[in-house]
């Protein structure tokens, strides 16, 4: 690239002596307020700061809510964030117009590549919460219903392998639960001893005996009562082996019973005197107290006591005890203790398991592995998601970015972005040709491709390739949405309609009877019934189960997600489409902030364009004789040209389509009106009618191969000048 100086004190560029002066008119009518917009930046700079500071910190409270706010992050984050960059924001455009030629140029930019990236941005982050969340959200619901399904199944055939195994797994705990079977012998044997232990050992019925004798006796007044009596026949012969002492309670219990046989009809009699003399007294109120009174001769009934032992009939159990008694008893509880101590049986069991058997797993554990092993890798891929989330929220560095890079070039580089036909162009041009000079406007057809009219709506070659290649990138990020969106659709669809269509319900039912009888009354007929019982056995199976739990709930993506996807899309096409008028201001919003700069480019491009124009005939000769001897320069044969040149009249209706029409060898225009065709024999090139005009109505494809040599090798050294 070559460096043109511009010499602003005399007002003209180097390089050519038809330069253009950069001449500015002063307008002694202006106001103060265009004074004051149009000054250069280093004038008025406080009365700027007191303007530009409270605009800078509306600028940086919509930064702050425009682009800090809707990034996912802690909201104390948020607020440090967007106070800091406020705050930068505020201060600088309050202090430096750079810093506020760049936050202005902040918002052309957006409709550039980094302002789409910045948009674009925003949709992939509603993919990543919307239909990318739905979708694992939906697998963990799909890895549950498989695993609850499999469970379900495991379960079914767990209900059914115990229905089988029950009676002999009841069978062998009932038979520990009994102590096998000699622990049911010793608790039969026990049983049928207790009676008689109770009837030879237990005391508690004496009390009650004693009791009654002493209520009897105290009717009489004797000095010793018989209870007294009886206490003092067994304290002298209470017997001297444990057996005898056993024989001797028992007959004293015997003795008490017999007492109180006599001291209960004492008791009753005496009851029944009372009774009549009530009764009698209530039916004789007065005539009572004469004719009642025998009922009073209630001493009658201690006959009851006297009577016994005038007949001979006192109560001595030890004359009518058979001897022995004891003896046996005692035999018998020593034989019922040995029984129940070397009895007592600990009946134990375990299941044998092989090598194989302990690689095993059960379904609980395949399932809590399966959702453990999900639930991991869903930590991890949410993380890896929550992270590019955040890094796509900082796309908006870019944007500024760009911004200070144009700010740069701008300032720097006389040539970036330098193609606008200003207003400033046309009044040098028009100054020009006023002043008799060589001018610029009208354009040639092939400079208009190179400059843009920035008040002019059609776009330039250039910018509708950016528009169409755009267009082409942004459809594959649609249509890479779209089938994100449909896979998260279908798998909702999918997992809805098993859930909707595939409740179950199953009913096991199912019986296992044991019934073994032993006929038999003899003590081994017991004992063998005894052992055979435990396996009598009955259980059952009726129940309804149904997979209602196991069926997926699937969840729909947010539908206000989905829209935002194809409405950032569709905003993003929105600034595609303005691309090129929205860059476009670029140049407008440094030529407000920096003017004189803004006249020294315009000033550059017109001579840099006014230098071109005078070796455009040389370079369009140079061009195309060096395609002419390269032999690069090739006719268009296809089909339809040959039908048309060969039959014209017959193929005359050919001219309506495209691929049949020539092309300017200049501009590579299609045919149309105005157009030249060669008329040299064998040359059939053509040109547009104004490029045909701009080469002097000469075809450079057919001239004579001297001229073409010796003006190629003057127009190679004069192309070498311009370049």
């Amino acid at each position: 690239m070559k460096s043109v100086k511009i010499d602003i004190d005399d007002g003209f560029s180097s390089g050519s002596s038809d330069s253009v002066p950069l001449i500015t008119k002063k307008k002694k009518d202006d106001s103060m307020f265009v004074k004051f917009t149009q000054s250069a930046p280093e004038q008025h700079s406080k009365v700027k700061a007191v303007i530009c500071f409270p605009i800078g910190c509306a600028v940086g409270v919509l930064f702050y809510y425009f682009v800090i706010n809707p990034i996912d992050m802690e909201q104390d984050s948020k607020l440090a964030t967007g106070t800091l960059l406020g705050f930068i924001i505020t201060v600088g455009y309050g202090v430096s117009t750079q810093v506020r030629c760049i936050i202005t140029l902040v918002l052309p930019i957006f409709f550039g590549q980094s302002g789409r990236s910045y948009v674009a941005a925003f949709a992939l982050v509603y993919i990543i919460g919307g239909p990318v969340s739905n979708l694992i959200v939906n697998s963990s619901e799909m890895v549950r219903s498989l695993s609850c399904i499999t469970q379900l199944m495991a379960n079914h055939s767990g209900i059914k392998f115990d229905l089988r195994f029950k009676p002999m797994k009841g069978s062998l705990t009932e038979l520990q639960e009994k102590g096998f079977v000699t622990k049911g012998v010793e608790k039969k044997f026990t049983k049928a001893f207790e009676p008689i232990e109770k009837e030879l050992e237990d005391q508690a019925e004496v009390r009650g005996l004693k009791a009654d004798n002493d209520k009897a006796d105290s009717f009489t007044g004797n000095a010793v009562t018989r209870n007294e009596l009886l206490e003092e026949k067994y304290k002298k012969n209470p017997g001297k082996t444990e057996d005898k002492k056993v024989e001797r309670k028992w007959e004293k219990k015997l003795d008490y019973r017999c007492e109180d046989v006599f001291s209960q009809g004492v008791l009753r009699c005496r009851k029944w005197f009372a009774n009549t003399y009530d009764k009698c007294m209530d039916e004789l109120s007065v005539a009572g107290y004469l004719l009642c009174w025998p009922m009073k001769l209630d001493f009658f009934c201690e006959l009851v006591n006297l009577l016994p032992g005038a007949f001979g009939l006192n109560c001595d159990s030890m004359k009518v005890v058979n001897p022995g008694v004891g003896e046996t008893y005692m035999a018998s509880k020593e034989m019922a203790n040995e029984l129940k101590s070397s009895m007592d049986v600990n009946l134990q069991y375990k299941m044998i398991e092989t090598p194989m058997d302990l690689n095993y797993m059960t379904a609980e554990e395949v399932r809590k592995k399966t959702i453990y092993a999900f639930e991991k890798k869903k930590k991890v891929v949410k993380f890896l998601l929550l992270i590019t989330q955040r890094l796509l929220a900082f796309t908006f560095i870019l944007v500024f970015l760009s911004a200070y890079q144009y700010h740069k070039k701008y300032l720097s580089d006389f040539r970036h972005d330098n193609n606008y036909i200003s207003g400033y162009f046309k009044r040098i041009d028009a100054r020009r040709k006023a002043d008799g000079k060589s001018f610029l406007l009208p354009l040639k057809k092939l400079e208009k491709k190179e400059v843009v009219y920035p008040t002019s709506c059609k776009l330039q070659k250039k910018e509708a390739g950016d528009l169409i290649k755009g267009t082409v990138t942004l459809f594959f990020r649609v249509f890479l949405s779209i089938i994100i969106v449909m896979l998260d659709h279908l798998l909702y669809t999918v997992l809805y309609i098993i859930g909707k269509n595939c409740k179950i319900d199953y009913k096991q039912t199912g019986s296992h009877h044991i019934d073994l009888k032993v006929y038999g009354e003899g003590f081994m007929g017991d004992i063998v019934r005894l052992f055979l019982s435990s396996f009598n056995q009955k259980h059952d199976i009726d129940q309804i189960t149904s997979n209602a739990v196991c069926l997926p709930y699937p969840s729909k993506a947010d539908k206000v997600k989905v829209t935002m996807i194809f409405s950032v899309y569709a905003g993003m096409w929105f600034l595609l489409y303005l691309q090129a008028y929205g860059l476009r201001l670029r140049r407008v919003i440094g030529g407000f902030f920096y003017r004189k700069r803004e006249k020294r480019r315009t000033l550059y491009l017109y001579n840099d364009m006014l230098k071109k124009r005078k070796g455009f005939l040389k370079m369009m000769r140079h061009r195309v004789r060096k395609q002419v001897k390269a032999q690069v320069l090739k006719r268009n044969t296809s089909i339809v040209v040959s039908l048309k040149k060969e039959f014209p009249k017959l193929c005359c209706w050919l001219k309506l389509v495209s691929s049949s029409k020539d092309v300017c060898l200049i501009c590579e225009d299609k045919e149309g009106s105005g157009y030249h065709k060669c008329t040299t024999p064998n040359c059939n090139f053509g040109y547009c009618g104004d490029c045909w005009e701009d080469i002097q109505e000469i075809c450079y494809a057919c001239m004579s191969k001297g001229d073409s040599d010796s003006s190629g090798s003057s127009s190679d050294s004069s192309n070498s000048d311009i370049e």
